[in-house]
């Protein structure tokens, strides 16, 4: 309870809580002095919409390096430049025991603190989340693995009897993490490949086993098959992952002329912008290749108009589909292609006959 030697004093106090009781933006001190380790754990309870490998590592961040330093700190005593010191400490070691932390790893713990903040201010713990706006450490590029045809035939082979499934892990590998569906082509040497697997199983059987029976673990697999699979093909130096499959797949698609929609649909993705800006690096340079192109329609167009024969003069004028458009017997200034030899674009002279045909002088 405040306390106040002057009336004024109390009554200006009074009307400011009343103010904000009526806007809304009141909150109840009590309710902030509860421990950031009691919140964080009901934050995390909460996520019933995440998949388990993404809870996972949520509870790993949280158990290695978020609640070691705040589970025991009130909420309101969590302040925008402690989180600042505190990623700044992750970076150099500081916070570690002298272990530096990689820039992705930093900012992980920073989108996990951030976000149990962000679950306090919902029920009106906080009135703002102090980790918005904290500066965080700039990301190294991710190290994507693309192997080609002859190395992923090689990794097969040397899984033995998972050599279908490792075919198939790299075009499937589980649901995108934003629930978007994903459609996968199924080539025809993987589809003739399959057959075998599938034939005499019924709809609800196990494609793939582990070797006595029963659902194959993710991490059994790795490190019993996949990891020795990955060192026997000679693959070892490049550090292959199940997951890193993904990108293989989205290389192969490319090399393959798949466009940026058609790999966006195939991982899952749930923006072709995000789709580019991961692999926008693979697709050809095509820029020679549209030159070339515009330069022929051009030469055509305009050879089609100095003979008299009606032609599309639509990447002069009018855009396209539209031709150029008059009084029959006017003649008309249209702007000429700026990709010419000349050093400027010029004006082409239009004649509309009276049979619509555009003339050009």
């Amino acid at each position: 309870m405040k306390s106040f030697t002057r009336k004024v004093d109390a009554e200006a106090e009074r009307t400011r809580m009343e103010s904000r009781l009526n806007d809304g933006s009141y909150r109840d001190p009590a309710a902030a002095r509860v421990k950031f380790a009691e919140v964080a754990e009901s934050w995390l309870a909460a996520q019933i919409h995440l998949k388990r490998s993404t809870r996972a590592p949520y509870r790993g961040v949280l158990d290695v390096h978020v609640i070691p330093k705040w589970g025991t700190t009130r909420l309101d005593r969590i302040h925008f430049e402690d989180i600042a010191e505190w990623l700044a400490d992750m970076l150099s070691g500081g916070a570690t025991g002298g272990r530096e932390l990689s820039p992705r790893s930093v900012r992980t713990a920073y989108v996990v603190l951030s976000r149990v903040l962000g679950y306090a201010v919902q029920p009106r713990r906080l009135a703002v989340n102090p980790a918005v706006g904290v500066p965080l450490p700039k990301p190294m590029p991710a190290d994507h693995v693309y192997l080609d045809d002859m190395q992923v035939d090689a990794l097969a082979n040397a899984s033995g009897a998972y050599r279908v499934f490792i075919l198939l892990l790299e075009l499937y590998l589980d649901t995108p993490k934003n629930h978007e569906r994903c459609s996968v082509p199924i080539p025809r040497f993987l589809a003739e490949e399959l057959k075998p697997h599938i034939q005499g199983r019924g709809d609800e059987e196990l494609l793939f086993t582990a070797p006595q029976g029963g659902p194959l673990r993710a991490r059994n697999f790795r490190q019993r098959f996949f990891a020795p699979a990955v060192v026997k093909a000679g693959l070892g130096d490049l550090k292959v992952t199940p997951h890193k499959l993904r990108h293989t797949a989205a290389s192969l698609a490319i090399a393959s002329g798949a466009d940026i929609n058609v790999v966006q649909t195939m991982l899952g993705y749930k923006s072709a912008t995000l789709t580019l800006d991961t692999y926008g690096h693979l697709f050809p340079d095509r820029l020679d290749e549209v030159s070339k192109k515009m330069h022929k329609r051009r030469a055509k167009q305009l050879s089609l108009a100095r003979s008299g024969t009606p032609g599309d003069l639509s990447a002069h004028a009018n855009g396209p589909g539209r031709g150029v458009r008059g009084r029959a017997g006017a003649w008309h200034l249209v702007p000429d292609c700026p990709l010419t030899h000349r050093s400027r674009p010029g004006m082409l002279l239009v004649l509309m006959a009276s049979d619509g045909a555009a003339r050009t002088r």
